[in-house]
This record gives C-alpha cells, sequence and structure tokens, in this order.
C-alpha cells in the first residue's frame, strides 16, 4: 500500500491561536509514534511571529491520522502568546518545550521535554490524563524535579517494556537537565505510578555540578539509586572512542540523537559530534539492554553519506522483520539487525534522487516505511516487500505515486505555501 497525505494545521487552531500564515509562521514536525493498529501520532510545533504587533505565537499539535490518512483528531497544547521581551500568556495545561511523542503499550500517548517533564494523553487525544512534570525550576531544584518527572524519551518494545532516557543535571556540561541515561523498565505508566527504571547505559559518565541531590529516585543502577557517581561504566562516550577508525576520541561531548528499537533487547542509540559538519564523525550504535556495544551499522562514511548534510539524524526499526532504516542524501540504506548492509537505494540514481528531499519518520507496525516531507507537510507510507531484491522497484513506483497524489492534493486542497488548513476536530488543554 502507498499512502500520501497532508499533515493538516486545523482552522480551530489557526482561530484560537490567531494565527495569520504569515512569512515568519513555521510548522515543523518533531516526531511520529504508531499505535498497534497502524493509526500515526504526529507531534509537530507551530510559531508565528507578528512583527508590526510585537507578538509571537506558538505552541504544539499531536495529531492522529488512521493508516489511510483520514485526520481523527488534533489535541494543541503549549499555547504561548507573548509580548515584547518578557510578557507571556500561557493557555495550556502543557507549559513545556515538546520534543517527544510515544504510543504507550495500554494505547495512551505519552509527550516529553528534554527535560524529562512527560504528560499522558488519553489515546482519543481528548484530554490530558495526568503528567509527571517535575519542577517548575528543574535548575534550582534537582531533587524536587526528579520527585516528580520521568523521561525525555520514550519507547515501546515489541514485548511491552518501555526503553526510556532520563535526564540528568549537567550532562553535556551545562546547569540544566540534559538527556544521559538509558534504562528499561517493565511497569505501564500512569498517571499515578512511573515505573522502575533500570539503567545499563550512559553518554556521560561524569555529569557536571552535581551533589547528593541530583540522584533520580525511580532510576535504579546496581541496586541504588542512579545519578552523582552511580552510572554504569564505561560510558557510551568511551565505548564508541577509537573503536572504529572513522570514529576518533571524542573531543567534546557528543550529542544524542532519538534512539530507536531493533529489537526486545537491542538498540540503536545515535550518538553525533557537536561539530556536525561533513566531515565529522557519528556512530549508530548497537546497544543491548545490559549496555554492551554489539557494534554499529556499518558501511556509510563521511560527506554525502554521513547525516550531517540535511540534518538526516534518524534512524527506523522493524523489529518485526529484523530491519534497519536510514536515509540520507545518499539515499535509502537497510541493514539487518547485527549492523551489516542489506540493500542501498543510491541517490545518484535518478529515479531515488527524491528520498533526499524527505526525512525518515519511522517504521509502522504493518512493516511500512513512513517518510516526512517537512516543507511540504505530507507524510508517505510505502508498504515494503518481503524481498528485499524488490525493494528498488516499489520505492521508485511510491516516489512516482507520491509525485502524482501531490500534485493532485494541491490543485484539490489549494494550500497556502504548503500549509494544508482544513476543520479537525480539535481539542485544546
Amino acid at each position: 500500500m502507498i499512502v500520501t497525505h497532508p499533515l493538516r494545521l486545523p482552522a480551530e487552531v489557526m482561530a484560537a491561536c490567531g494565527l495569520k500564515l504569515l512569512t515568519t509562521f513555521q510548522l515543523r514536525h518533531l516526531g511520529v509514534s504508531f499505535s498497534a493498529s497502524g493509526d500515526a501520532y504526529v507531534l509537530s510545533s507551530v510559531r508565528e511571529r507578528d512583527i508590526r504587533a510585537d507578538t509571537t505565537v506558538s505552541g504544539y499539535l499531536i495529531a492522529r491520522y488512521r493508516p489511510d490518512g483520514t485526520p481523527v483528531v488534533a489535541l494543541t497544547a503549549g499555547l504561548r502568546k507573548s509580548s515584547g521581551l518578557c510578557d507571556e500568556e500561557l493557555h495550556s495545561q502543557i507549559p513545556d518545550w515538546l520534543t517527544d511523542v510515544c504510543v504507550l503499550p495500554g494505547g495512551g500517548v505519552a509527550v516529553s521535554s528534554e527535560a524529562g517533564r512527560t504528560y499522558l494523553l488519553d489515546p482519543d487525544l481528548t484530554r490530558l490524563d495526568g503528567a509527571w512534570a517535575g519542577d517548575a525550576d528543574d535548575r534550582r531544584d534537582a531533587a524536587a524535579h526528579h520527585a516528580r518527572s520521568f523521561a525525555a524519551v520514550i519507547r515501546a518494545t515489541p514485548s511491552g517494556r518501555l526503553l526510556c532516557l532520563v535526564p540528568e543535571y549537567g550532562a553535556r556540561g551545562y546547569g540544566r537537565m540534559e538527556p544521559n541515561l538509558f534504562g528499561t523498565a517493565d511497569g505501564a505508566l500512569t498517571p499515578r505510578d512511573r515505573p522502575q527504571v533500570r539503567v545499563f547505559a550512559c553518554l556521560n559518565g561524569a555529569p557536571q555540578y552535581q551533589d547528593a541531590s541530583h540522584v533520580i529516585p525511580y532510576a535504579e543502577h546496581m541496586g541504588a539509586p542512579a545519578g552523582h557517581g552511580n552510572r554504569p561504566e564505561p560510558d557510551l562516550r568511551t565505548l564508541t572512542s577509537g573503536r572504529w577508525a572513522d570514529v576518533p576520541r571524542w573531543t567534546f561531548t557528543p550529542w544524542l540523537g532519538s534512539p530507536v528499537v531493533a529489537a526486545d533487547d537491542l538498540f540503536v542509540i545515535p550518538v553525533f559530534d557537536p561539530g556536525a559538519r561533513r566531515s565529522s564523525p557519528y556512530v549508530f550504535a548497537l546497544v543491548d539492554d545490559t549496555g554492551v556495544v554489539r557494534g554499529r551499522l556499518e558501511g556509510l562514511g563521511q560527506d554525502d553519506r554521513s547525516p550531517y548534510p540535511g540534518k538526516h539524524y534518524a534512524v527506523a526499526a522493524d523489529p518485526a522483520r529484523g530491519r534497519i532504516f536510514h536515509i540520507n542524501r545518499s539515499g535509502l540504506h537497510v541493514w539487518s539487525i547485527d549492523g551489516q548492509p542489506l540493500v542501498t537505494l543510491p541517490a545518484d540514481d535518478k529515479v531515488f534522487k527524491p528520498l533526499t528531499r524527505f526525512h525518515l519518520a519511522g517504521c509502522s507496525p504493518a512493516g511500512e516505511l513512513v517518510l516526512l516531507h517537512q516543507s511540504h507537510h505530507l507524510l508517505l507510507r510505502i508498504g515494503l516487500p518481503g524481498d528485499l531484491d524488490r525493494l528498488g522497484p516499489t520505492v521508485q513506483t511510491a516516489l512516482a505515486e507520491h509525485t502524482r497524489r501531490r500534485n493532485q492534493l494541491k490543485k484539490e486542497l489549494a494550500p497556502s505555501n504548503w500549509i494544508w488548513t482544513a476543520p479537525v476536530d480539535t481539542v485544546i488543554v
């Protein structure tokens, strides 16, 4: 099945926020997660600066789409309207900067910030069920923040466990919460209970500016709360330094991309250099749930084969079929579960060149490869063949069909600068 559909900006949100689609309007899609039935939950950010009125409107959309692209509902959160330099008017029960979305094993939806504030929504996106929102000032009172926060990133494994990325204060040398600890949790995350996270790896084994108040009560390592001197050793920065010829010792603390579940006990953890140049080192590390680095995704390289040009940082995995995917300016790459290259569809072949205009959004439970066009605000689902020998013709057909469907949608709906406005059932929390 090949489906192309627009990611819509609800007319109700435009009216509520007073959006005018000025030249300063920005709509960015931050993440996609899938329900067991294949529905896509898309987290997007909205921002518009009105220079004449000296006001800025910003907020977030969590929108649900059926596998055929039908919009179901959109929930709007984090609405802010600021004037001048300081004044800010909040219109939301979620006053945070959201960066991640995950459909939990029970069907509920979790959205999180980098500081580990996690908000729980019902599957129908009609309400905020609860929150582990931490402390309002996590920089000054880490203990109070960790007492009521959870994770910066959550991913569900095939068995229903949770892969969690937990932030720590000073993890990248700054005086703020930054994602650092990787762990798994067996229990359910609910408004009343958060599961204990068993930490198996960390990016930085020696965060700065910490004291005894920075331990994390719900994250455990070696039988004690993680943090402040109790973390897995060595850290991922050390484990990946010099292991491969093209990854020398990290000069600065690297930063983390979004982790991906490759199997119930195996994860792809992207590690990037702060310089983010074409020749900068990077690793798509394969790490198991005991913290062992089993390898990496092999066979990429530097320059256009690296993720840095075009900011192609995402990896997607299909645990049921044992495949891992990545798109960058050199094309579409497919690996086995142990990181060995299987297929490459090169972008220097003109039929696959359009792939470079997409970013990878994920894999659906049905094994579809899901691509995101950030400029046109379109989502493309490609049903992949079981036989990878047919992958090239399948993707070629999908790209041609996408172009046909895109032009049809543009003619029918007449979007303004590719912003697809339409009435959609909308909830504002």
